[in-house]
């Protein structure tokens, strides 16, 4: 079973952002939601008391969620993040990374300049699936080729023996 995070609740919320909840035994011992969906038989990891109805600790949830936290995307510069809207931000974010079938890999922000530009974005999906099935053709022919040249180098510098026949 995997590691139970019943330390601090910070690091709790930190390990588990997405839909975190932090939970409590009537012992007042506390779990993330995600470690206490692990439990076998819905039992506290520390005390063992049965916690199949877990009461939500709000208080922490509150302050969990209010703490500092920063985008996840290189070249956001978002100030005012918490770990309670970061989420919501990263999914938003002009400096999220996207990818077009043609291979472009870019930054939100540039996305409509590269869609106006980008005849694969005026393509329908099946248009869409047979220029990328194209691509892949080329590209693995291309490697045909260097690896049939690679085996007649091979073949050239090898020695010559009594039995030849090629193999």
């Amino acid at each position: 079973m995997a590691a139970i995070c019943t330390d601090d609740y910070l690091s709790i919320a930190r390990r588990h952002l997405s839909g975190f909840g932090i939970l409590q035994c009537r012992n007042g011992h506390h779990l993330c939601k995600q470690c206490w969906s692990k439990l076998p038989e819905h039992k506290c990891p520390t005390c063992r008391v049965d916690m199949s109805e877990p009461v939500p600790l709000r208080v922490l949830e509150d302050d969990v969620r209010g703490h500092k936290a920063s985008c996840r995307w290189a070249g956001c510069r978002q100030g005012g993040l918490t770990l309670g809207t970061k989420r919501e931000h990263e999914m938003t974010c002009s400096q999220k990374l996207l990818s077009c079938v043609c291979g472009f890999r870019g930054i939100s922000a540039s996305q409509i300049v590269h869609q106006k530009a980008c005849i694969t974005h005026h393509l329908s999906p099946v248009q869409q699936e047979v220029h990328s099935l194209q691509k892949s053709i080329k590209h693995l022919m291309s490697r045909i080729d260097s690896l049939e040249s690679s085996l007649a180098d091979v073949y050239m510098d090898r020695e010559p023996s009594d039995h030849d026949c090629g193999y």
